[in-house]
C-alpha cells in the first residue's frame, strides 16, 4: 500500500468539515465516547487487506475466564497507516487527544469465541479501536457490546470497512459476545487494538 492518506482513506475523512462533525459526535456521547466511521478505507485498499488477512498464521489465544479468539500479526500495511503522521493527526482530531503511540492485532472470531468483562483486567486509560473487514450477522453473536459503569451500554453491529473508536477506561468496559452456533463456519476478522495518549 501506498502509505499516503489520499490514497488509502475515504477522502470523506480528510475533509475539515467531517472532522469537526466526528468530533463533535464522539465528544457528545460523555457516558459512552465512541464513534463507527464506515466505509473508512477506499474500496481497493480494503480488498487487498482482506486478503492479506486471510494468508496470516493465526493460533488460538484461549485463557476461559478472559478470552477465546485467533490471533496473528497485523499486516505491514495497516502498520504502516497506523504509523503515519496524518492518521495520527486524523485520529487526534477525531478524539481530541494526542496520540503518543500504538498496539494492535490482527483477530478472527468463530463459534464459541469470545472475550469478557474480567476484574483481572487492568484497563489503561487509552482509546482502543476495531477495524472490521467483513460483515456480520449479529444474530450468531460476536458483536461490540460496550458498558460502562452505570450499567449504560450501546451494541455496536460489525460492518465491513468500519472502524469503531472508543475512549477507554476503568469507567468503560468493551467486550465481544460469545458467538452461537448459528455462525458455522463464518468468522468475523477484526484489527483491534488502542492508541496511547501523550501525556
Amino acid at each position: 500500500m501506498n502509505n499516503t492518506l489520499q490514497n488509502l482513506i475515504n477522502p470523506d475523512y480528510l475533509n475539515n468539515e467531517t472532522i469537526k462533525r466526528a468530533r463533535a459526535s464522539f465528544l457528545s456521547n460523555n457516558f459512552l465516547p465512541n464513534i463507527q466511521l464506515q466505509s473508512f478505507l477506499k474500496e481497493n485498499t480494503l480488498k487487498s487487506l482482506q486478503k492479506e488477512m486471510k494468508l496470516l498464521s493465526y493460533s488460538h489465544s484461549y485463557k476461559p475466564d478472559q478470552h477465546s479468539y485467533f490471533t496473528a500479526s497485523t499486516p505491514e500495511s495497516f502498520i504502516s497507516l497506523l504509523e503515519s503522521k496524518d492518521f495520527k493527526e486524523l485520529i487526534s482530531g477525531i478524539t481530541g487527544i494526542k496520540i503518543k503511540d500504538f498496539f494492535c492485532e490482527a483477530l478472527y472470531f468463530g463459534h464459541k469465541n469470545y472475550t469478557l468483562l474480567s476484574d483481572k483486567d487492568k484497563i489503561k486509560e487509552s482509546t482502543a479501536f476495531f477495524f472490521d473487514l467483513n460483515d456480520w450477522n449479529i444474530k450468531f453473536g460476536g458483536y461490540n457490546w460496550l458498558l460502562n459503569n452505570q450499567n449504560e451500554n450501546i451494541i455496536y453491529h460489525p460492518k465491513a470497512n468500519s472502524l469503531l473508536i472508543v475512549k477507554q477506561s476503568n469507567k468503560l468496559r468493551s467486550t465481544i459476545k460469545y458467538i452461537n452456533h448459528q455462525a458455522k463456519d463464518d468468522k468475523r476478522f477484526i484489527i483491534k487494538g488502542y492508541f496511547t495518549q501523550k501525556a
